[in-house]
């Protein structure tokens, strides 16, 4: 298969038969791996069990300010909850803390990553996958961080300022963070290279492309059948601008905007939508500004 990026003609492999499993998995659910993180019982932790549709979140909500921000953690699991399909309980821990880097309001990941068959997925779609608990039933599954610095807006209703960030969306951007919208591709430091961590592909990276709906390249065939392999190729179309999401099976059609800008960075690159899919989907954006609420999914 042949496709061409910033005027490069590419040699792409076809998905492999191994991985037809994903394309199973995806019409229930999306999902892929994140970074594994350890968290030690604080000692302000409210615990809140959040039911909705189609789902059960358990929040663990560790130095929130006062019950408005813990209601709007609980609004968030809530409607996510009633998108997210599982049988398995789903641990979430969000802590507000002063030690964010300078600018960042909020992070959220996997607390840990499951491997099945020869891909990688998230601890909670893991388990909603498999249909049982895969750590322990008191583990966190997805791990949420706040600025306790930042000007929340914390009301159920009424109008947000500017200088204000609405906490309930920025909690639903990094609840799917810790679900689904992260993976494996990753910068070699330094240099205009990049590689796929852990050696092989979390769910989403599988359904990373090249091009419009008339072009039909799956960005991880690039690496050929070394999985592991550091490549400049993988570079060019992570950065492409012209890089997709296939959100139906096929790649035919059905692509969504992805944020590929000129410089990689990890974990914010590839795993956001780009702009051409504001209109879409604009929760998952790599910039939440001030001043606007998107509390739906």
């Amino acid at each position: 298969m042949i496709c061409t990026v910033q005027g490069r003609t590419l040699s792409v492999r076809a998905p492999r038969a191994s991985q037809s499993f994903i394309l199973l998995s995806l019409s229930l659910l999306t999902i892929i791996c994140a970074l594994s993180i350890t968290t030690p019982v604080h000692a302000a932790t409210e615990v809140i069990q959040v039911d909705g549709a189609n789902s059960t979140f358990r929040l663990h909500a560790i130095d929130a300010p006062n019950s408005e921000y813990t209601q709007c953690l609980v609004r968030a699991l809530r409607t996510t909850a009633n998108f997210w399909v599982s049988g398995v309980v789903i641990n979430v821990e969000a802590q507000f803390q002063q030690s964010l880097a300078s600018g960042i309001i909020g992070t959220g990941s996997a607390s840990t990553l499951v491997q099945l068959g020869d891909v990688w997925y998230t601890i909670a779609s893991a388990e909603a996958i498999q249909g049982k608990e895969l750590n322990k039933d008191t583990d966190m599954d997805i791990v949420i961080r706040f600025s306790a610095t930042t000007t929340w807006f914390t009301a159920e209703s009424g109008t947000i300022s500017q200088g204000q960030y609405d906490l309930e969306t920025v909690a639903l951007h990094e609840l799917q963070h810790g679900l689904y919208f992260v993976g494996n591709y990753r910068r070699v430091p330094g240099k205009e290279e990049c590689y796929l961590d852990r050696g092989n592909i979390g769910a989403y990276d599988a359904f990373v492309a090249l091009g419009d709906d008339t072009l039909n390249c799956a960005v991880y065939g690039l690496l050929g059948s070394d999985m592991t392999n550091d490549s400049t190729e993988l570079y060019d179309a992570l950065t492409s601008g012209v890089l997709k999401f296939a959100r139906i099976l096929s790649f035919a059609s059905g692509f969504s905007d992805l944020y590929s800008p000129k410089n990689y960075q990890d974990l914010s690159s590839v795993y956001h939508v780009g702009s051409k899919s504001a209109g879409d989907d604009p929760l998952m954006l790599p910039i939440i500004p001030s001043g606007q609420t998107i509390r739906n999914l």
